[in-house]
């Protein structure tokens, strides 16, 4: 798993996100350097899910975590797939806990948020399908996110 975090580049989304934020402190890319359980299982459920997720134009030689888990473990589709819907589930407890430790870390909540948003974010992007194949589904939800959104 850590081989597939590090080549989607999963693991550096949340520095990404930070550069833009202004209560980034350089603890706080010190922390997140440090790839934190937290940080982790975030980028744990992001793979997971999108190789979860049902591909409408997937190619036979795409190297999903299913099919490597499969030829690794010697196991069928859906033990590999029950397993790693198992370790999702997991991931999410990890982000819960890592939450619910923020009054023990240095990192402010809002940045935590971060971490926590990025995975319902992906829930979103891969409950249905596949967005990197067919974007269009979700053309209306990203509008209404980014355009038009709801004044509070």
């Amino acid at each position: 798993m850590a081989v597939a975090l590090i080549s989607a580049g999963i693991t550096w989304f949340p520095i990404l996100y930070y550069v833009g934020m202004a209560i980034t402190t350089q603890a706080t890319f010190d922390w997140v350097c440090t790839c934190p359980k937290i940080c982790k299982a975030s980028a744990i459920i992001c793979r997971l899910l999108d190789d979860l997720a049902p591909y409408q134009h997937e190619e036979a030689y795409a190297a999903t975590a299913t099919k490597c888990y499969m030829k690794q473990y010697k196991l069928s589709e859906e033990e590999a797939r029950a397993i790693l819907k198992r370790q999702v589930k997991d991931a999410w407890k990890d982000i819960n806990e890592g939450l619910l430790e923020q009054n023990m870390s240095s990192v402010s909540k809002p940045l935590l948020m971060v971490l926590l948003n990025h995975a319902r974010a992906n829930v979103l992007f891969n409950q249905d399908g596949d967005w990197y194949s067919d974007p269009y589904p979700y053309r209306d939800c990203v509008s209404s996110l980014l355009i038009d959104p709801v004044v509070v």
